[in-house]
């Protein structure tokens, strides 16, 4: 696991070069292109073209491993554009690995342990919480405790 993980590393380190096809957060002065916790790698990119120039760094990486593959299977993809001034989600059509990652919709992911809408509002997640805190309360209760 060690070994992988120092190779794996790597590649966001090869990604970090690719400043121009990175994405600019409004609160940052500084583009990223991705973010890699363990074996999980995000891509991120301002326009599609410079996402799929992004995909061929990464697959360029995988080949020059030797043993590294993409899964695309446990791939997701979410476009967003802004439509009279409200972010909308769009289906990318993003491909790695010669097949087409599956697009996330308005369903929402799970990252890092949080739940990420495509509104990226928190009213659903407050309400998770609320239905989970719940279901722990009736489960004390029923427990005669």
């Amino acid at each position: 696991v060690v070994l992988f993980l120092i190779v794996f590393n790597l590649l966001p380190d090869l990604l970090k070069n690719q400043k121009d096809l990175g994405f600019k957060p409004s609160f940052s002065s500084n583009s990223t292109s991705s973010r890699a916790f363990a074996d999980d790698l995000t891509l991120m990119s301002p326009r599609l073209e410079k996402m799929k120039k992004l995909i061929e760094e990464m697959e360029r990486f995988l080949t020059w491993s030797r043993k590294m593959k993409a899964k695309p299977s446990k791939c997701i993809s979410l476009g967003m554009k802004v439509i009279d001034g409200t972010y909308q989600s769009f289906d990318p059509e993003i491909v790695v690995g010669g097949s087409q990652i599956q697009y996330v919709g308005d369903t929402p992911i799970k990252f890092l342990g949080h739940w990420i809408y495509v509104d990226l509002g928190l009213k659903d997640t407050k309400k998770r919480i609320e239905d989970k805190m719940m279901a722990l309360f009736q489960a004390v209760d029923e427990s005669g405790l």
